[in-house]
């Protein structure tokens, strides 16, 4: 399999990745890292419980992050022909750790593309871990496709999925097509158009796009030593690795949106969801279990490279409760971007990723949460405690 790493290539050469005080950037917005088994977790359970609703959700959450990034690159590349255009949208999807695609079919002037991946690493987790299915399940990807397009092309468009690993099939078939052809399209397939454009509307309304377009970049770290010590990669299959695990980049301001939303959407249950996730970040993190705090705290500096800050155990009872300190919590910088100040705790997922690096280092039940927060005090330093749930 051969790949073109042109974009990952110039990401590397213009120094454009940092790492840097807990911080992870592209082209100086801030991402996060998101595990495939996280996201798989939040996906399977969420369409679980609420179905079709679930559904629409990852579909307009990955059309966002599509749409604002891919305007993003356009402006720091100035693509300007077609060509340009297909060689950046076949790169994307490995980029940001969604496997190997390849354009089959493209005709703009009807707006209308299909692209295959043969290597789909995310929906082989998620395969993996909750089995096949008769209908296709590559929401996310399906909206991150459409978004891409649509910062091509302009809006009107839809995707559908008319091939899926999960199915059993050696590849993920994709097809966009614009919105005028959605009543011509076969009711098992029809069934993956978003009902309600609105939530999309509202989200795009909510970030504000121009907010991710910097007219000056400010680079920082030379990227080189990451790939070299392995600190970051990509393998023969499109998979983003970062400290070896496999899962996808997201920006900051996406992940805000999609937690803030989904806690209104599907209430408290959204909110336990995204903890839970949380929890298997931390476990997929902590690869052996540490001897000392001492130790566990020279292991969580690599936390860093995920994006959520700088991460300090600062106190420790009999390994039944733990005071933990994140300095420089960028989720809840940019939820007061994006939503102003709240009393409100804002991010059960910090917690659940807390909660399952200590658990794999107590060995003890525990639970987790935040006890002191950016958005109430404007502290540079959060705080979360952890204790033991007994019984």
């Amino acid at each position: 399999m051969i790949l073109n790493f042109e974009l990952i290539r110039k990401l590397v050469g213009l120094n454009a990745i940092v790492f840097s005080n807990g911080e992870f950037k592209i082209w100086n917005v801030r991402m996060l890292f998101l595990p495939y088994k996280s996201l798989a977790f939040i996906q399977h359970s969420l369409e679980q419980k609420f179905g079709k609703k679930a559904v629409d959700f990852l579909y307009q959450v990955g059309r966002l992050q599509a749409y604002t990034g891919t305007r993003l690159i356009i402006k720091k590349f100035g693509i300007k022909n077609s060509k340009e255009e297909y060689n950046l949208f076949a790169q994307q999807t490995m980029m940001i750790g969604f496997g190997v695609s390849k354009l089959v079919r493209v005709n703009r002037a009807k707006k209308h593309l299909i692209i295959e991946l043969e290597s789909n690493p995310y929906m082989e987790e998620f395969t993996r871990g909750y089995g096949k299915s008769n209908s296709p399940s590559d929401h996310y990807l399906r909206g991150l496709i459409t978004g891409a397009v649509e910062a091509l092309w302009g809006k009107g468009l839809f995707t559908i999925e008319t091939r899926c690993i999960r199915q059993g099939r050696e590849k993920c078939v994709f097809e966009v097509k614009p919105c005028e052809e959605k009543n011509k399209i076969e009711k098992v397939i029809k069934e993956q158009i978003p009902q309600n454009e609105g939530i999309y509307t509202e989200l795009l309304e909510i970030l504000k796009v121009k907010n991710l377009v910097k007219e000056k970049t400010e680079y920082g770290k030379v990227i080189f030593n990451f790939f070299k010590k392995k600190k970051i990669s990509y393998d023969e299959y499109g998979r983003l690795l970062i400290l070896g695990t496999p899962g996808i980049s997201m920006q900051m301001d996406t992940a805000v949106i999609l937690l803030n939303k989904a806690r209104n959407l599907f209430n408290d249950y959204g909110s336990q969801v995204f903890y839970e996730s949380g929890n298997i970040t931390g476990r997929e993190f902590l690869k052996f279990k540490p001897r000392s705090i001492s130790q566990l705290n020279e292991v969580l500096k690599d936390l860093s490279f995920y994006g959520y800050g700088m991460f300090d155990v600062i106190r420790e009872e009999k390994k039944s409760r733990f005071l933990v300190k994140v300095h420089n919590h960028v989720f809840a910088k940019h939820h007061e971007k994006i939503f102003g100040l709240t009393k409100e705790k804002v991010d059960p997922y910090i917690c659940g990723v807390i909660n399952g690096i200590l658990e794999v280092y107590s060995g003890k039940r525990l639970i987790t949460t935040e006890k002191k927060c950016y958005l109430q005090t404007h502290s540079e330093d959060c705080y979360f405690e952890s204790t033991e749930i007994k019984g």
